[in-house]
């Protein structure tokens, strides 16, 4: 039957002879996976012109009745995503052969990229990526340090009082207590602003170093460029820079992303950072317990955001803020858990799958309003 390992490179290999035999490749989906994408391809050689398929029209707006042979890869990271990708591919190009991303992602990291892990290992965590085996998504916060200061920051950083810089071997052991139950689909490493941290470098090649983390990003704001160091480990790690787009406030924007494109970095501008909302005040609201469940299965944060910080790993963001600010009772014990004591399956469950998450949503505002993106305060 083969290895994991050997499952993904057969299927790369396969749909590498396609992928050559195309006139144009088709990313389907505008997401975190496509400028990841784009590299691989680029790194592979598979020169054919690339573009980005979404919402029914290309990136560039070319037409789509060319009379090309075309490639499809449906860049969805959920599994119920990439079906509906699936539907769509077959509707818009009907004669285009189609794959997921999986085998030509693992090839890139470990034949172009050469990200030091265990091989099997990663192969075993992208194939239970693909079938939704995992933790989707964590954001892994080094430091609670910023050269912002956001009024409505999300993770409460403009209120803690005691800076910090996680240590690395605390942010190793809670990254590692929590994969060793489960993989992690999509790790993203964020603060505070992460390129303030003098020892970033060594912490992107330790999550990389992880073979249970399927896909690494790094959040910046936008108004620091990464050192060579930092670019280095982003490129042996197979890591995608995110760039939070503060308008102004985001100042070297252009200046990172070209020294992502000389590092061979993939690089993106998240859009989602250009739409902000409040939580509202850290209070009681008084609903029912019906309606604040209600309020959390319709939360787009809550538990499809989990937040490991210091040791802990939180249900979602507003859990976080509570404990910035010092709130400890039982809606913030409940939905936060101690990764580096001994912990079970159990009540690591309760924290993916929300099963409190009812209780933080009493001291959430449901619904939430937009408000201006990165409106900062005075310091001091």
């Amino acid at each position: 039957m083969g290895t994991f390992s050997e499952t993904l490179l057969r299927e790369f290999e396969i749909q590498q002879n396609k992928i050559k035999q195309a006139d144009e490749i088709v990313l389907y989906g505008k997401t975190d996976v496509f400028p990841v994408m784009k590299e691989a391809l680029r790194a592979g050689n598979l020169t054919a012109p690339c573009k980005v398929f979404d919402s029914g029209t290309f990136d560039d707006g070319t037409p789509l009745d060319s009379g090309l042979r075309r490639f499809v890869i449906l860049c969805g990271m959920r599994a119920k995503t990439r079906e509906s990708m699936k539907k769509g591919a077959a509707l818009f190009f009907p004669d285009a052969p189609c794959c997921d991303y999986f085998a030509i992602y693992y090839d890139w990291l470990i034949n172009k990229v050469k990200r030091e892990c265990d091989r099997e290992e990663l192969a075993k965590t992208l194939l239970a990526v693909r079938d939704e085996q995992t933790i989707h998504n964590i954001d892994s916060i080094s430091t609670s340090y910023c050269n912002l200061n956001c009024k409505e920051c999300s993770n409460g950083m403009q209120y803690r009082k005691n800076k910090k810089r996680i240590p690395l071997e605390r942010q190793a052991q809670s990254l590692n207590a929590l994969t060793n139950f489960l993989p992690v689909s999509y790790c993203n490493m964020q603060g505070g602003e992460p390129l303030l941290d003098p020892e970033l470098a060594e912490r992107i090649r330790m999550h990389g170093n992880n073979p249970r983390i399927a896909f690494l990003t790094l959040a910046t704001n936008g108004t620091l460029l990464p050192n060579d160091a930092v670019m280095q480990a982003m490129r042996d790690t197979g890591l995608m820079l995110r760039i939070s787009d503060y308008g102004a406030l985001s100042k070297m924007k252009l200046q990172i992303m070209h020294k992502a494109e000389l590092f061979s970095v993939p690089c993106d501008v998240y859009h989602r950072a250009e739409s902000w909302v409040s939580y509202g005040k850290l209070e009681r609201r008084g609903r029912s317990h019906a309606q604040n469940r209600a309020a959390a299965e319709s939360c787009h944060f809550g538990t499809k955001d989990l937040m490991v910080y210091d040791g802990y790993i939180y249900s979602c963001c507003r859990t976080l803020y509570a404990d910035a600010l010092g709130m400890d009772n039982e809606a913030v014990r409940s939905n936060r858990l101690c990764l580096t004591q001994p912990f079970s399956r159990e009540e690591l469950d309760a924290i993916v799958f929300g099963k409190s998450l009812y209780r933080m949503c009493d001291y959430c505002d449901a619904p939430m309003r937009v408000i201006p993106v990165a409106e900062q305060m005075p310091r001091g």
